[in-house]
């Protein structure tokens, strides 16, 4: 009985529903992305992923004001009165962002540049500018609902837009399938931001106050910065492609990536829940205490995600077996799944330099990793070499960028952790079998990493799934 009553108790959590409805919104995302690519043919998959880029660049015209609001919310969120005016502000600044968003598509309507001609961007771009425009409220909103717990609006959010593009697939197809996408995603979320805006947390009064935007831009340029950073990794690796290479190379490249970013995602449905909460934490913690909490993050979530990541890549060659016009897309897809794994590694130490204020010094070390990515990349498109060398730069740039970051948290605290450097070793060693795997054609290499990661991490696996039953039983404190 006992043991039913917990069964009972951990479903009734409001975690588990939703982690639960995160998994079926990806599950549904990754169908979609498959039928996509398949309904659309290489072409208008290359125009597809183009848009797709642009709108990723605009979603960083708000000045980072999302990333500063969901720090400074979460650690001021006892004081009411600040946090109301934060967020009045923060609405303000977005709003000014939105105008100048507008301003920047009205001028590439009016000059149409050759770069834009090759992906028939003329056709799109407005709907792209105001899609982007409701994209950073939604953000922002979404930042300030999960603080406060209000998961229910986030749910959907998230699950309009892929089960609007689910009920599209079966009656378009080819140019007319993009073109009612796009309007589709404008129509989720125009409606997603009604919803938002009438169950918003915070009173939507007028609190004009010159340093509260000070506040929130000076925040948000670190973190846009260490953002950009970080994400631009990818995002330049697609720039560069999308120059140097043809409409069709984008198209395989951005599956791949989206392909990686699927799995990437699927780990981080407990990170999106519990992110303000280690903020918080580490806010407040010692060094020791800090030491030893990244210690527990590193057992109770990055041993399993990596396991995901790992055991994810014995299914790519399904991809280009069910979607045969994508089988050029599927060594990139290991590599840049390798790329994740390593990535994977900096999330806890990460998120205590942020919570520290110590994101401005992590800004230089992302874009000394876009610049391995820019300079080779662009060096290998000129060389013609194919889209799995790109994939390479990447993993070899999240290398780099994760080596750094460890190296200077455990400067930051003053102490040594000689588990990270034994993780990332092993992490290394493993990606170095499945790249020599890849590029060899022995597959075998992949299943030797994967069982000897589950051979050398077993404890951390078993106590993993301890600590995962723990959250899922709504005791978020315990984390």
């Amino acid at each position: 009985m006992v043991g039913w009553n917990k069964l009972i108790q951990v479903a009734k959590s409001g975690v588990v529903q939703f982690v639960v409805l995160r998994y079926s919104t990806l599950a549904i995302q990754f169908i979609n992305a498959l039928i996509i690519a398949q309904f659309l043919g290489a072409y208008y998959f290359g125009i597809y992923s183009f848009v797709t880029l642009v709108l990723q660049y605009l979603t960083y015209s708000n000045l980072g004001i999302n990333y500063s609001v969901n720090v400074l919310l979460s650690i001021k969120k006892g004081n009411p009165e600040l946090t109301s005016k934060l967020w009045a502000n923060s609405l303000y600044i977005t709003f000014i962002a939105g105008i100048l968003v507008v301003f920047m598509g009205i001028i590439g309507l009016m000059f149409d540049p050759p770069y834009f001609q090759k992906y028939e961007f003329s056709r799109y771009i407005l709907p792209v500018v105001f899609n982007a425009i409701l994209v950073n409220y939604n953000g922002l909103f979404v930042n300030s609902f999960r603080i406060y717990g209000k998961l229910r609006e986030i749910n959907i959010y998230q699950m309009l837009i892929p089960l609007g593009t689910l009920a599209l697939l079966p009656f378009f197809k080819g140019q007319l399938l993009l073109d009612v996408w796009i309007g589709m995603n404008f129509a989720c979320n125009l409606f997603s931001f009604l919803l938002f805006v009438n169950k918003a947390p915070h009173s939507l009064a007028h609190h004009h106050n010159v340093k509260i935007p000070a506040i929130l831009l000076h925040k948000g340029a670190h973190l846009l910065l260490y953002n950009m950073s970080f994400y631009f990794i990818t995002i330049a690796a697609r720039t560069v492609i999308s120059v140097g290479y043809s409409v069709e190379e984008l198209g395989f490249y951005s599956f791949a990536n989206a392909i990686a970013n699927a799995v990437m995602t699927a780990g981080g449905a407990f990170v999106f829940v519990f992110f303000p909460k280690m903020l918080n934490r580490f806010h407040a913690m010692t060094n020791l205490e800090t030491l030893a909490f990244l210690k527990r993050i590193r057992i109770a979530y990055i041993t399993v995600l990596n396991l995901m990541v790992l055991a994810s890549m014995v299914v790519v060659p399904l991809i280009a077996y069910f979607i045969p016009e994508m089988a050029p897309a599927e060594n990139a897809i290991l590599i840049l799944l390798c790329s994740q794994i390593i990535i994977n590694t900096n999330m806890g130490n990460a998120t205590m330099l942020i919570a520290r204020k110590q994101e401005k010094y992590l800004t230089p070390f992302g874009f000394e990793a876009i610049l391995i990515v820019v300079v080779f990349g662009s060096l290998l498109a000129w060389m013609e070499y194919n889209l799995d060398f790109i994939a390479l730069v990447v993993l070899l740039a999240s290398a780099y960028y994760t080596l750094r970051v460890n190296r200077y948290a455990l400067k930051f605290l003053g102490l040594k952790d000689d588990g990270v450097k034994r993780d990332l070793m092993l992490y290394y060693c493993l990606i170095s079998l499945i790249v020599i795997g890849v590029f060899f054609s022995i597959s075998a290499l992949i299943y030797i990493s994967i069982l000897l990661y589950v051979i050398l991490k077993r404890a951390d696996i078993i106590t993993a799934g301890r600590e995962s039953l723990k959250l899922l039983g709504g005791n978020a404190n315990q984390f």
